[in-house]
C-alpha cells in the first residue's frame, strides 16, 4: 500500500468523538433519553435511544422516516438534530439539550400572570417554528406545552416530532386523530378574550386563533401580521439569533465530518488544599450531574461551574473574615461549603473568574455578571458599594467569549473577530490575568504581556551574555510594562497556556514543555535549586519525557499536571501550599502529590490555595457507527 493511499484512507475514516454520560432524562417503552457531555467542545447533548429489535416493521420504518424529517429541520426554535447512529440494534439520535425544562413547568411555577412582553416572547418563537415546519410540508400534530422546551437563556424550542410516539407507542393523544381533532374544535365553546392585562391586539389574535371556522382562522404565517407581534419582531429575532449561536456552531461541526462516538464512563472529583489544609480533600458535592466543568479561586474564595452550567461558590479557610459579597448569595456570610448561586437560576454560566474581593461570571449568551466589593471598580457597576448578587454588566457592545481576573483588574476577550494591530497583527486566542499583570496568547502562539515585571515575571528583561564562561549580565530594563509587548525570549515557542502568580510565571508550549521565569527564592521555578535564574527556563528533571498538560502558579509555588496522570508541586510548603502531608521544607524539584491520580483537565491556584479537577475513566466503548437509515 502506498503512503498516499494510506493517508487517503486515514483521511476518510470517521472522526472519533468522545461522549460522557451525565444522567438519564426519561424512559419510554422502547428506550430512554440520556444526557451526555461531548468532550471535544464541552457541550451537552441528548441521546434518544430507540430499540429497533422491539419495533414492528412499520414502527421501524416510521422511526427511520422521522430521522430524515429531523435532519431537515434547521431552525432556531426547533430542537436541533445533530446526528444518528446504530449500535447493536439500537437507534441513537443525538439532539440538542434544552436545559430550561418545558413550557408546562414554566407556567405551573408562575405565581402570577405572565406579562404581555413575556407572552409574546414565547409565542413569537413558537409561531416561528410552526410556520417553518408548515412551509416544508410537515404537521406536528402534538403541539402542547410539554413538547415546547426552554433553554436557560430563554429560547423556546419545539420538540418531539413523532419520536415520542416511537418511544412510547401505547400513549396516543386523542387529537392525533385528525377527525377527532376537528370534532373537538367544532364542539368547543370559546369565549372572547377580555383581559385588561393584555393589549387589544393580543386579545384579538388569540380570539382569531380559536375561531371555529378555519376560513377565518389565521395561519402561522398570518400571525406575524398582528400589531403585537410586529412590535417586538426585530428585537426578538435579534435576541434569538444571539442566544442560538452555540447550537448553530454545534450543528455545523456535526455536519462537517463523519463521526464515530466513543462513550466514556468516568467519575469526576474536585480536590482543594492549602490555606492550612495540608493534604488534598475531595469536595463531595461535585459528582454526577454536578460534575465540575470549570473552576476558579482567589485568596478568599472558590467557584465552580458544573457541567449543567450552574455556579457554586464558597469561602476558603483563610477568607472567612473577608467576605464582601463575592460569593453572590445576597449576603456577606462566609459559606464554608459549596452553595449554588440561586439568583443565576435560569442563566447558563459557562465561565467564572475570581478576583481578590469580587467574582465575574460569563453566561452562554456572552453577558457578564459581577458581584462582590467594588473598591477598585472591577464590577463595572454604577456603585461604589458592595454588590451582593450577580448583576449584569451592560457597558459592552460586543459579545464576550472569555474573562480573566487579577487581584484588582479584569480582562475580557470579545468575539468581534478584529485583529490586534499593536504590537503584532494577529488574532488573540486567549487572555490570562495575573495578580498585577496581563498576558495575551495570539493565534500563532506568541505571548504578549503588560503590568508589573518585578522579578522578570513577564519575561521581558534583556539578558546580555558576554565572553564564554562569564556570568550573564541581566539588564532590568522593564520594571513595569504599561502597554502590551511581545515576550521576545519566547518568540521561537508556540505558547498554549500560561499561569502567573505574585512573583513568577509558567507557560506550556505546544510540545508539552514547561517554561518558568521570575523569582525562585522558594524553588517555585522547579529547577532543582533556590538560586536566581534571570531568563526563561526549561523545567526538565522529573518532567523529562513527560508532556505537561496543566500548570497553575500560586504565591511562591507551582502545581503541574502531566499526560501520564501525575500531579507535581514545587516551591514553598507553608500553609499546605504543596498538598504534601509530610513537608517541612521548601521543594525545588517538582514532587508528585497524589502518585498516579486521574486525568487533570483543570487546575487553579491563588496565593496559598489550589483547586483541581480530576477525571477517572471507568470504562470506554467504541459503541456505534454512523448508519444512514432508509424505510
Amino acid at each position: 500500500m502506498s503512503a498516499d493511499t494510506a493517508h487517503q484512507r486515514e483521511a476518510e475514516s470517521p472522526t472519533e468523538v468522545t461522549y460522557i454520560p451525565i444522567r438519564v432524562l426519561g424512559k419510554g417503552a422502547f428506550g430512554e433519553a440520556t444526557l451526555y457531555r461531548r468532550v471535544e467542545d464541552n457541550s451537552l447533548v441528548v441521546w434518544k435511544e430507540v430499540n429497533l429489535n422491539r419495533l414492528s416493521t412499520k414502527e421501524e420504518n416510521d422511526s427511520a422516516n422521522e430521522v430524515d424529517i429531523l435532519s431537515l429541520l434547521d431552525h432556531a426554535n426547533i430542537i436541533t438534530y445533530y446526528n444518528h447512529f446504530i449500535d447493536s440494534g439500537v437507534l441513537l439520535i443525538e439532539m440538542e439539550y434544552a436545559n430550561g425544562g418545558n413550557l408546562y413547568q414554566k407556567i405551573v411555577q408562575c405565581s402570577e400572570l405572565l406579562t404581555e412582553d413575556k407572552v409574546i416572547w414565547y409565542f413569537y418563537q413558537l409561531v416561528s417554528a410552526v410556520a417553518f415546519i408548515h412551509d416544508v410540508g410537515i404537521i406536528h400534530r402534538d403541539i402542547k406545552s410539554l413538547n415546547i422546551f426552554l433553554t436557560k437563556g430563554g429560547l423556546c424550542k419545539l420538540g418531539d416530532f413523532g419520536i415520542s410516539k416511537v418511544l412510547d407507542s401505547k400513549t396516543q393523544m386523542v387529537e392525533s386523530n385528525a377527525l377527532r381533532l376537528a370534532a373537538v374544535i367544532v364542539q368547543a365553546e370559546f369565549k372572547p378574550i377580555d383581559d385588561s392585562n393584555y393589549s387589544s391586539s393580543l386579545q384579538t389574535m388569540l380570539t382569531d386563533i380559536l375561531n371555529k371556522d378555519p376560513v377565518h382562522r389565521p395561519s402561522a404565517a398570518d400571525m406575524f401580521q398582528y400589531e403585537c407581534m410586529q412590535k417586538h419582531a426585530k428585537e426578538i429575532e435579534s435576541c434569538v439569533w444571539k442566544l442560538n449561536a452555540s447550537t448553530r456552531l454545534a450543528r455545523l461541526s456535526s455536519m462537517a465530518v463523519e463521526s464515530q462516538p466513543i462513550v466514556v464512563s468516568q467519575s469526576t472529583e474536585v480536590f482543594v488544599w492549602g490555606g492550612g489544609k495540608v493534604t488534598p480533600r475531595i469536595i463531595d458535592v461535585f459528582k454526577d450531574d454536578k460534575a465540575a466543568a470549570q473552576i476558579s479561586c482567589s485568596k478568599n474564595h472558590y467557584a465552580v461551574v458544573t457541567v449543567e452550567k450552574e455556579l457554586f461558590t464558597w469561602t476558603s479557610s483563610h477568607g472567612q473574615s473577608s467576605m464582601v459579597g463575592q460569593l453572590g448569595h445576597g449576603d456577606v456570610a462566609a459559606y464554608k461549603n459549596p452553595k449554588k448561586v440561586e439568583s443565576l437560576e435560569g442563566i447558563p454560566v459557562k465561565q467564572v473568574a475570581c478576583g481578590e474581593e469580587f467574582t465575574i461570571c460569563l453566561a452562554d449568551d456572552g453577558t457578564l455578571y459581577s458581584f462582590g466589593g467594588d473598591y477598585y471598580g472591577c464590577l463595572a457597576q454604577d456603585t461604589e458599594e458592595q454588590v451582593l448578587s450577580p448583576t449584569p454588566i451592560t457597558q459592552f457592545d460586543y459579545t464576550i467569549s472569555q474573562v480573566s481576573t487579577g487581584d484588582c483588574h479584569v480582562v475580557v476577550l470579545t468575539q468581534c473577530g478584529k485583529l490586534v494591530t499593536l504590537p503584532v497583527k494577529q488574532r488573540i486566542e486567549s487572555v490570562a490575568a495575573g495578580p498585577d499583570c496581563t498576558f495575551l496568547i495570539t493565534s500563532s502562539g506568541k505571548l504578549l504581556a503588560c503590568g508589573n515585571n518585578e522579578y522578570n515575571k513577564l519575561g521581558l528583561n534583556s539578558e546580555i551574555r558576554g565572553i564564554t564562561k562569564r556570568k550573564a549580565k541581566v539588564c532590568y530594563d522593564a520594571p513595569c510594562q504599561h502597554s502590551m509587548a511581545v515576550v521576545k525570549h519566547l518568540r521561537n515557542n508556540r505558547i498554549t497556556q500560561i499561569s502567573s502568580g505574585p512573583t513568577h510565571t509558567a507557560v506550556i508550549t505546544n510540545f508539552g514543555q514547561l517554561l518558568t521565569f521570575g523569582n525562585n527564592k522558594y524553588g517555585q521555578l522547579g529547577l532543582g535549586d533556590f538560586r536566581e535564574h534571570p531568563g526563561i527556563n526549561l523545567v526538565s528533571g522529573v518532567l523529562a519525557g513527560r508532556k505537561v498538560t496543566q500548570v497553575a502558579c500560586g504565591d511562591n509555588f507551582t502545581v503541574i499536571a502531566t499526560d501520564d496522570n501525575q500531579v507535581f508541586a514545587c516551591g514553598s510548603c507553608k500553609d499546605g501550599r504543596l498538598g504534601i502531608a509530610v513537608c517541612t521544607q521548601n521543594i525545588a524539584l517538582p514532587r508528585p502529590i497524589f502518585g498516579s491520580l486521574h486525568a487533570v483537565p483543570s487546575i487553579c491556584s491563588s496565593y496559598w490555595g489550589t483547586i483541581l479537577v480530576a477525571d477517572k475513566v471507568l470504562s470506554q466503548k467504541l459503541s456505534a457507527v454512523l448508519v444512514l437509515l432508509s424505510p
